[in-house]
């Protein structure tokens, strides 16, 4: 018996042949791709291509393709070690800090000083590392503060004040004995001038409620500016007599006493 064949056979039996040849056109499709990519060469950097050239060709690349970025580089590169620079390294202290306290002076007029100060003992102008004047010490304005906290750092070297404020600063220990901390030969020409107050007394450290401030030992811990020949006392301004000590810890002893010198202190 002959079984009836109809096209409709034909197509059933092509479809799975024509579904097997697809995959396999797929996968050799893929398989292509990747051998290619493989093959094909890899991006040659900037360096590279300058390096294989020869001769104008390398100059010429260079200046087309490198120098601006090379430029840019060292520019940064620059940039960067000048603020690791002005960061890491420490500005010079003044040498000579002096303190005036309670002035009523301009700006200018503190400056003419301050130069003047620094032409006649030998240093430079200013508070990196020479003669500087700070005029700004108000006591009733938040100035004992910034006194305290510089004191504290061992940064004022030279104090300046109307004798009620220098009762008080005394009282509190801020200023040292001259009969201890100038010259002998200082000591012998200014005696007449100097000016004794109580100091501190920290004889209770153990009493926490004890205030010792001008409770302490009279000692000469002012100089008198009357009869100081290069003292302007309209930089203080005040009625009271005007006097100079030598602060606490100062590290800079031999400047402030070239600093006393300067002042041209006489008792008449």
């Amino acid at each position: 018996m002959h079984m009836l064949h109809t096209p409709g056979d034909d197509a059933q039996n092509a479809q799975p042949n024509d579904m097997q040849s697809a995959l396999t056109s797929d996968e050799e499709n893929r398989a292509v791709h990747d051998l290619a990519a493989q093959a094909a060469p890899l991006p040659r950097s900037r360096w590279h291509m300058f390096v294989s050239l020869q001769g104008s060709q390398r100059w010429r690349y260079f200046r087309e393709q490198l120098a601006l970025r090379t430029a840019a580089v060292l520019a940064a590169l620059a940039v960067v070690i000048f603020l690791a620079v002005q960061l890491l390294t420490p500005k010079a202290s003044p040498q000579l800090y002096v303190a005036i306290i309670n002035a009523d002076a301009s700006d200018s007029s503190v400056s003419q000083w301050q130069n003047a100060i620094a032409e006649a003992i030998g240093l430079q102008n200013g508070r990196n590392g020479g003669v500087f004047i700070d005029a700004n010490f108000d006591l009733s304005e938040g100035g004992l503060t910034k006194l305290q906290t510089l004191l504290r750092n061992a940064q004022i070297d030279v104090i300046i004040a109307p004798r009620d404020a220098f009762v008080t600063l005394a009282g509190y220990g801020y200023l040292t004995d001259l009969t201890q901390t100038l010259t002998v030969s200082q000591h012998a020409l200014l005696k007449d001038a100097m000016v004794k107050f109580p100091g501190f007394d920290d004889s209770h450290e153990d009493d926490l409620d004890y205030d010792g401030s001008g409770k302490g030992a009279e000692e000469a811990f002012g100089i008198s500016l009357a009869h100081a020949e290069h003292w302007d006392s309209s930089l203080i301004g005040s009625d009271s007599e005007d006097l100079v000590g030598l602060a606490q810890d100062s590290r800079h002893l031999a400047q402030s006493r070239q600093f006393i010198d300067y002042l041209d202190i006489s008792s008449e």
